[in-house]
């Protein structure tokens, strides 16, 4: 039996069973608000139960630092790899929150709709479906199309593109291959290729902006690498002979990447689908490229959305693999209505739905689904990720007696962090030249030798480029009230009956109120031995006569031991078994 410090976390409303030692009744997080909680500057996450279920939400507020952007999950719109695994190889660039992005092609990889990255141009629109543009001033939803071309200088006519960096999807198309798409073009019958060099300072292709280039190589088959500053033109099928006659090697090329409906100068832009909340109205019946089950069955989901206050929303509801029956797209529609969305669109949904929180999974589930892409909010600032238990209990009895954590360091320059109680005293943690990373910190109230109370745990980056510094902070808590939790089993003998005891010894810093539970393994209360019962310091003992409603109590329990100080509230649990009585 080993004693744990219980949770119940205003992050997440939990109350935690057998996890790792967390701290009860933190003091108040840096967004109070409706339960929120801090992510960065600028950045929140809130947990709701809806009567829809259990809703994540990540808002974040435009500004200086803050960007949310697309991203391929596998670096490539060809491979998939998981939500979590793409936050982490972005950490040390300051990735904060990711949602899964559009629908997918399980075999090829290939996402369903747009991507933008950047102003580069990488997967063609769905015309059937809305895509979500992120601009300067907001989230605009649109049902987009490709209308590209190529020409040969000389050529009287203008020919089509089909798509761009994907597999073919028919025996007659014309396509474009960039860097983005991966090493080479692919590999099958009927491809007739050339190989373009652009002329600088193209590096790609932005909607409707043409782009000029020098056809370098020809070959039939696919397997063209590809290099920054060129592409490739494939010609399947019957779009190879007109291809082969007007694109020799060293003619000239005009490729315009038309895309009909997109906004000038937008920069970051995601397929998606359908659009769920336009002008502040829910649209239950957007009559998007979809079957019926995609948008009628009730599965976990993902959108994207804004509120008319400029912030920008991240949300996920939980679905059958979290345990919960999940919504349709009409319900979902409702939701971001109701959470204050005046523009919305969905993402992918089902297995594919997920929202995580720097590196871990908002809402934890057996196994984590490799998808193609996401959508990426990060800070470029130094920050502190979210710190699940800022209560610290260095008494000695090996339960928090420190808070790791990690500060990220989006940029090269000095770090400085400090650690400061609100009475004056500050130390100076580290000071060095890093970055980009994400370092570790951990704080030892033992070795730093703190005092109880609160600290301020800041961290301030100077850039070495010069550019304007940054800085963040956290509140920690030092709290050594409780400690020593633990239990004896026994049997003492009255009139030669067995009366099976169980003594709950804990230790007290200062006089505290002392709750003393008895619960399931579920966490539901059973028997309260004491409430609210004024305790003076040092060793405290209650006794239990191990018995819930008269009855002899067998089983596993949870026995919780909660103090309420001048510091606040704080607790330990530890379990037991308890089998024959006569046995102690």
């Amino acid at each position: 039996m080993t004693a744990r410090l219980v949770l119940v976390s205003a992050a997440f409303g939990l109350l935690m069973l057998g996890g790792a030692a967390t701290a009860l009744g933190a003091i108040p997080l840096e967004v109070p608000t409706k339960g929120r909680t801090a992510l960065a500057p600028g950045i929140s996450y809130q947990r709701l139960e809806r009567t829809e279920g259990i809703v994540h939400v990540v808002r974040m507020k435009p500004g200086p630092r803050r960007s949310l952007s697309p991203a391929f999950t596998a670096g490539r719109p060809t491979a998939r790899a998981t939500l979590t695994s793409a936050m982490r190889a972005r950490s040390g660039l300051g990735a904060v929150a990711g949602l899964n992005g559009d629908f997918f092609n399980f075999n090829s990889g290939k996402p369903s709709g747009l991507v933008l990255l950047d102003g580069l141009l990488i997967n063609e629109p769905e015309p059937t479906r809305t895509a979500a543009l992120i601009t300067p001033g907001g989230l605009v939803a649109e049902r987009l199309a490709l209308e590209g071309t190529w020409q040969a200088d000389g050529q009287p006519a203008a020919r089509a593109i089909d798509g761009l960096n994907r597999v073919a999807q028919s025996g007659r198309e014309t396509l474009i291959y960039t860097p983005s798409f991966g090493e080479s073009t692919p590999i099958g019958p009927s491809r007739f290729e050339v190989r373009i060099a652009l002329d600088p300072p193209a590096t790609g292709l932005s909607p409707n902006v043409p782009v000029a280039g020098t056809v370098k190589e020809r070959t039939t088959g696919g397997g063209l690498d590809l290099k920054l500053g060129q592409m490739v033109l494939t010609a399947i099928g019957a779009d190879g002979p007109a291809a082969s006659a007007e694109l020799p090697v060293g003619a000239r090329i005009t490729i315009a990447p038309t895309v009909a409906g997109i906004p000038a100068g937008v920069l970051q832009g995601i397929g998606g689908g359908p659009i769920l909340v336009r002008d502040g109205r829910a649209i239950v019946n957007a009559g998007e490229g979809f079957t019926s089950a995609q948008i009628g069955s009730r599965t976990a989901r993902s959108a994207l959305g804004q509120q008319a206050n400029g912030l920008l929303m991240l949300a996920m509801v939980e679905g059958p693999l979290n345990g919960r029956r999940g919504i349709t797209a009409a319900q979902q529609a409702r939701l971001m209505q109701d959470l204050g969305a005046i523009t919305a669109v969905a993402m992918d949904a089902g297995g594919s739905a997920a929202l995580a929180l720097h590196e871990r999974i908002a809402a934890p589930r057996d196994s984590e689904r490799r998808i193609t892409n996401a959508l990426i909010a990060s800070y470029s600032g130094v920050h502190f990720p979210e710190i699940l238990n800022t209560r610290m209990t260095p008494n000695n009895d090996g339960v928090v007696e420190e808070i790791p954590t990690s500060v990220r360091v989006p940029t090269r320059g000095v770090l400085t962090v400090t650690l400061a109680h609100r009475r004056g005293r500050t130390i100076r943690i580290t000071k060095r030249l890093t970055g980009p990373t994400a370092r570790r910190v951990v704080i030892n109230g033992r070795r730093l030798k703190l005092a109880d109370g609160i600290y301020t745990l800041r961290a301030r980056l100077e850039p070495e480029d010069g550019s304007a510094p940054s800085s963040h902070s956290r509140r920690l808590l030092v709290d050594r009230t409780l400690a020593a939790l633990s239990l004896r089993r026994y049997v003492r003998r009255v009139e030669r009956k067995p009366r099976p005891k169980l003594d709950i010894s804990f230790r007290l810093f200062r006089k505290a109120k002392v709750t003393v539970t008895v619960r399931n393994q579920d966490g539901r209360r059973l028997r309260i031995l004491a409430n609210g019962k004024q305790l003076a310091a040092g060793t405290q003992t209650l006794t239990w006569d191990r018995t819930i409603r008269r009855k002899p109590a067998r089983g596993t329990f949870l026995i919780d031991v909660e103090v309420r100080s001048q510091l606040g509230r704080t607790g330990l649990r530890e379990d037991v078994t308890l089998t024959d009585p006569r046995g102690g």
